[in-house]
């Protein structure tokens, strides 16, 4: 980087270096170089060396996220900004639509997310609603018994999401870990870990793969048959793990199969990369919702007839940090 220095006097036509984004700043620099001025291509604004960190030259309400009209879009530079926790409009890189607002945690308070163990960014999706209700269950799927084929295994169908699919693709494109909570609730209806290598249920991702033992595409959710999908873990703890990956008979409490309401609260975490999406989870596979009296339901939203107690079933995306 070379080095000009100018005393009080007319200037004209300096141009800077330009570098495109906040990863591609130079390094190495340091209290010597206080001062140093760059161009960032990406961001179309100034940035300076103060000596220990570029900071960049925001004008006041450029992109804080605080409007749609200046939604975030690169997610970097507003780290820079050092901003809080809240509920901002976001139009992430790569999303042509409009900007959407979304809960958003950085550094690790957890205010949304529930998140403490990572201080990146995190922006909360969320299922539209719950689906099935205790009174209104996921029942008599006659035939429908045998997990070993998806022609023989029941489908919850198609989970829709609050925010547009456009949207939470152009997210997941950008991020290094994805985490999720999914709560479900059987009745006679075995869940995600029921007799150890014949899975029950088991998922769909969010990029319409069948994440099941019959599909062939690398794994599963749980791994409790076909294998566990290389990068995924859960817990059954909280959403800050431990990402031990629980697998015996009954882990699920809905794997009793009797007449009781029970419920499975399952926390799945993805760090496998953008390549495969199988968070949030789409829909749910199950061979044990059959009969009249083998129910199932899934409170994503609220109570839906019963839940835990324990909150949403959501979806939250680090994209950066």
């Amino acid at each position: 980087m070379s080095e000009l220095n100018v005393n009080l006097g007319n200037i004209n036509n300096v141009k800077l270096q330009a570098y495109n984004g906040v990863d591609n700043y130079p390094t190495g620099l340091g209290a010597t170089e206080a001062g140093y001025l760059i161009f960032d291509s990406a961001k179309n604004t100034l940035a300076f060396w103060s000596g220990s960190e570029w900071r960049q030259a925001l004008s006041s309400g450029n992109e804080d996220g605080l409007t749609a009209a200046s939604a975030i879009t690169n997610f970097a530079d507003w780290f820079l900004t050092s901003p809080s926790s809240g509920e901002y409009w976001i139009k992430p890189s790569g999303y042509g639509g409009a900007a959407e607002q979304v809960f958003v945690d950085v550094g690790g308070v957890g205010t949304y997310t529930g998140i403490t163990n990572d201080n990146g960014i995190w922006i909360r999706i969320r299922y539209d609603a719950s689906y099935y209700s205790r009174s209104n269950a996921w029942r008599g799927q006659s035939g429908l018994t045998n997990p070993g084929s998806q022609s023989t295994t029941a489908y919850s169908g198609n989970f829709g999401f609050e925010q547009s699919q456009a949207f939470i693709n152009a997210l997941l494109a950008q991020s290094t870990e994805v985490r999720q909570v999914f709560e479900s609730w059987g009745y006679g209806s075995v869940g995600w870990t029921y007799q150890g290598s014949n899975a029950y249920m088991e998922g769909m991702g969010f990029d319409g793969t069948n994440y099941t033992r019959w599909s062939g595409q690398g794994g599963t959710h749980t791994g409790v048959s076909g294998g566990r999908l290389s990068g995924m873990s859960h817990s059954i703890s909280s959403i800050n793990g431990p990402w031990n990956n629980p697998t015996a008979n009954q882990t699920d409490q809905t794997d009793r199969n009797d007449s009781v309401w029970r419920y499975g609260r399952f926390y799945f975490r993805w760090t496998g990369g953008t390549d495969k999406k199988p968070l949030p989870i789409k829909g749910v596979y199950n061979a044990d919702v059959d009969g009249g009296s083998e129910q199932r339901y899934f409170p994503f939203r609220d109570e839906a007839g019963g839940w835990s107690g324990q909150g949403e079933s959501n979806t939250y995306i680090k994209v950066y940090g």
